[in-house]
This record gives structure tokens, C-alpha cells and sequence, in this order.
């Protein structure tokens, strides 16, 4: 059965989606199922992060140049004759826009409803607009895929999906997550000057990540007197933004210059030891679609405080400290908590390895191609 996926997301504008879709590949490839894997790429797309190539390696996939530009009306009238000449059995986008129309089945993978949730601060309301079309037509011709039961219980909720339609199919940290040795840890805190014990927030400064909340949140850690005096830094790592220059601004507003620190997009291969040198992984946000560095915290033994909210319930399985993220005092409140017992960071840190354990990318492959040969069969 050949299979195509479009793996144009495959870049960094997508981090979330483009790790999604690299691993899936690379777990489909490693079942070597016999199933033919096509990924439709663009090498004109800027990708520091993937190495596409590995994917060539394995079994039954190969990468096919697509030269259309996203996001264009020219996509859609000159995709669907480019996937129909590739004969798939079956096609899945691992984002809300696919081709129409289609000469097979199709897979389309919807993460969450944030842009409808939250529609002035994730492009405007044009993008919304567009999103909810766009999504309610996927939902109405396709198979949904989606990472949990929350977002499926919200997809359900606003597109009447029926239940024969729509998959939950869990995800899993990239296996490039693990403890790294602490001779690697401290060249890299000398690479970036952090000699201070740090707090580590990885992600957007979208508005439901809630940045401003935490910064908030760090300057009252720091100035309130019923709170312990912690010597650590708040060390952000997210690519550079309009977003990221309002939370700069509020740093300087709240005189945080020397407490907090960005660092930009930094190399793939730096996370794990940002992460592995962290006291602390924070995440705040008002809403997730699935957290993937929350359970990338977890992988390498960093002690998780994100926020009380389904879906990290979900994601996490009780193995990380929740907190209320519309209250930045509990935000603080909560930082000191977890600064101040290193007993409850250990802890914390032993439960989300676990967690980590039960989750993978080869049991997520399976399901997938599971659903690929059953929908297959409609």
C-alpha cells in the first residue's frame, strides 16, 4: 500500500508539527511494514532541525520534491493533480489544509482548536474564520487524527464529528531526549553564560502560552517578601517573534534583565542539555495541543510545573506539579514550592520518566498504520 504524507511542514515554522510528522515517518519506516512510505517535501523550505536524509534510509520511504508554495490559492488547484499522480492508497496531512479533491481516502491530523479559542491573538479573526472552514471541511471528507481526548472531545463538541471518524492516537517525546552527562551540561551553560541555577520555559510567546503570566509570575518570585529569595534565572528559549519583543519590553518594565534570559531558537541538539540542566521545566499555558515539551522535560529527568488543565492531565499522568495559570501569584507561589523542596523535584522528575516509558513512537507508528489499512478498506 503506498501511503503519501505531506511533509512540507517538515521546517521550522512548524516545530510542533514538523516534529510530529519527521517521527511518524521515521517510526513508520522502522516497523518496515512493506508498506510504501512517500513524503512530499519542499527543500526549499528552511529546515535546520530534521535531517531528511535519515528518512531516505529507511525501509519502503522515499521523499518526493514539491516545488507548490503554501498557504497560496495556487496550492489548490495544482496539489491535487501532484497527489494524484504520486497514486497514493491512501493521503494524510498532518495539518487542518489538504488537497481537493482526492482519488483516495484521506488522514488529516488536527491537534487542537486554538486558533478558534483564542482567534485575536493567533492571526486574527480572518484566521479563524478560514481555520473553522477549512477544519470543519476536513472533518466533514476525512479521518481525523488527533493527540488526545481532550482536543477530540473539542472537535467533537464544535464539528459533530461522529465517533467512527475520529482517532485518538497518542504521541511521545523524540527519542533524542534523554539525561545528558554533566560534562556536557556545563559546556553548554559556558556557551550561553548561564552560571546560575536555572527555570526553563521552551516554546512560542503566543498568547496562550502566557509568557507575560510567568514573567509576572518571576517578578513577584523575586520581590515578595513571603517568598523564598531563589538564586535562579528564568531562562526562555522560542524563536524570535513580535510576541517575544512585547515580553522583552515587559522585562524591562519590571527591571528582570539580569533574571531573565532569552536565548532564541537554539540547535535541536542543544535541547536535551538545556533541559537536562535545568532545576525546573515551566509551562504555563492557558491552552496546549498536546505540550511536547512538557514530556521532553520529563524524558530527561527534569522535574515538570505546568499548568492545571485537561490535557496536561492527560499528557503528563500526574507526574508534574499543576498550577493555576490566570493567577501569576500561584504561578510564583507554586516556582517557590518546587524551588525550595528538591525532595519533590526528585520525585517529580522519577514519575515523569515513567510516564515517558509508556509512551513511544513505534506504538504510535503501529496505530497509525493500523488506521491507514483500515480506512483503507472503506
Amino acid at each position: 500500500m503506498r501511503i503519501v504524507i505531506d511533509g512540507r511542514y517538515i521546517r521550522d515554522s512548524f516545530p510542533g508539527i514538523g516534529r510530529y510528522t519527521y517521527n511518524l515517518i521515521k517510526g513508520l519506516g522502522e516497523l518496515d511494514s512493506g508498506d510504501e512510505i512517500v513524503l512530499i517535501t519542499n527543500q526549499r523550505a528552511h529546515n535546520s532541525r530534521f535531517n531528511l536524509e535519515v528518512l531516505t534510509e529507511m525501509p519502503g520511504c522515499s521523499l518526493i520534491q514539491c516545488p507548490i508554495p503554501r498557504f497560496l490559492p495556487v496550492e489548490l488547484v495544482l496539489l491535487p493533480t501532484f497527489v494524484r499522480h504520486l497514486q497514493p492508497a491512501i493521503y494524510h496531512s498532518p495539518f487542518f489544509l489538504r488537497p481537493y479533491p482526492l482519488p483516495c481516502p484521506s488522514i488529516v491530523t488536527l491537534y487542537d482548536l486554538i486558533p478558534l479559542q483564542f482567534p485575536k491573538e493567533n492571526g486574527g479573526l480572518v484566521n479563524a474564520i478560514l481555520f473553522s472552514i477549512f477544519a470543519r471541511v476536513a472533518c466533514r471528507t476525512s479521518w481525523i487524527v488527533t493527540p488526545s481526548n481532550s482536543s477530540a472531545n473539542a472537535i467533537q463538541k464544535q464539528f459533530k464529528v461522529s465517533n467512527d471518524c475520529l482517532h485518538v492516537v497518542p504521541l511521545a517525546p523524540d527519542s533524542s531526549f534523554r539525561k545528558v552527562p554533566e560534562d556536557q551540561v556545563e559546556h553548554m551553560r559556558r556557551k550561553f553564560g548561564l552560571l546560575k541555577p536555572y527555570v526553563l520555559h521552551v516554546g512560542s510567546h503566543l498568547y496562550h502560552k502566557n509568557v507575560p503570566g510567568l514573567i509576572s509570575a518571576w517578578a513577584h518570585l523575586k520581590s515578595s517578601s513571603q517568598l523564598t529569595n531563589h538564586p535562579h534565572q528564568l531562562v526562555l528559549v522560542g524563536s524570535e517573534r513580535r510576541e517575544l519583543s512585547e515580553a522583552r519590553r515587559l522585562v524591562k518594565k519590571l527591571q528582570l534583565e539580569h533574571e531573565v534570559r532569552f536565548l532564541g531558537t537554539v540547535e535541536e541538539n542543544i535541547l536535551p542539555t538545556l533541559y537536562s540542566g535545568a532545576d525546573l521545566f515551566v509551562l504555563p499555558s492557558f491552552m496546549e495541543g498536546y505540550g511536547f515539551p512538557v514530556l521532553e522535560a520529563m524524558a530527561c529527568g527534569t522535574a515538570v510545573l505546568c499548568s492545571d488543565i485537561p490535557i496536561m492531565h492527560e499528557v503528563t499522568g500526574g507526574a508534574a506539579w499543576k498550577m493555576d495559570p490566570e493567577d501569576f501569584e500561584n504561578i510564583a507561589r507554586s516556582l517557590d514550592k518546587l524551588l525550595s523542596d528538591g525532595q519533590l523535584r526528585r520525585a517529580l522528575a522519577e514519575k515523569g520518566k515513567v510516564q515517558c516509558r509508556s509512551l513511544n513512537w513505534s506504538e504510535t507508528a503501529q496505530k497509525m498504520l493500523q488506521l491507514y489499512h483500515q480506512i483503507r478498506r472503506f
